[in-house]
């Protein structure tokens, strides 16, 4: 396994842990963690899916299995698991982990402009 990040890592599963969190709760966005877009498209900079696989996929079979994101060691990652892998396959490929973000990243996006209205 390639080394990774784990602290970069562990940092973006919790900014869109938390930012889906803001997201669902019926509590006012308007917290001491704000996520803004800049931040959110410096967070896809740093963190691909490819970087993941890099660092994770031990079967080489570019995919990630809730075994390889539990070598992660972070406990997020592999909460978010289930929400990551839309077609509940156990494999988060690149489309899951690319829609996920970029669901998180429009809802920060809309609840940010909601509350500055």
């Amino acid at each position: 396994m390639k080394t990774f990040n784990l602290f970069k890592l562990t940092t973006v599963v919790i900014i869109v842990t938390l930012a889906s969190s803001f997201i669902n709760a019926d509590d006012s966005f308007n917290t001491t963690m704000q996520i803004t877009e800049t931040e959110m498209i410096q967070i896809e900079e740093q963190v691909s899916f490819s970087a993941l696989v890099d660092a994770l996929d031990t079967d080489q079979d570019g995919m990630l299995s809730p075994a390889e994101v539990s070598a992660s060691q972070s406990e997020l990652f592999q909460q978010e698991f289930t929400n990551i892998d839309t077609n509940q396959d156990q494999q988060i490929d690149k489309a899951e982990f690319d829609f996920y973000l970029s669901e998180v990243k429009r809802k920060v996006t809309y609840t940010i402009a909601r509350n500055n209205n």
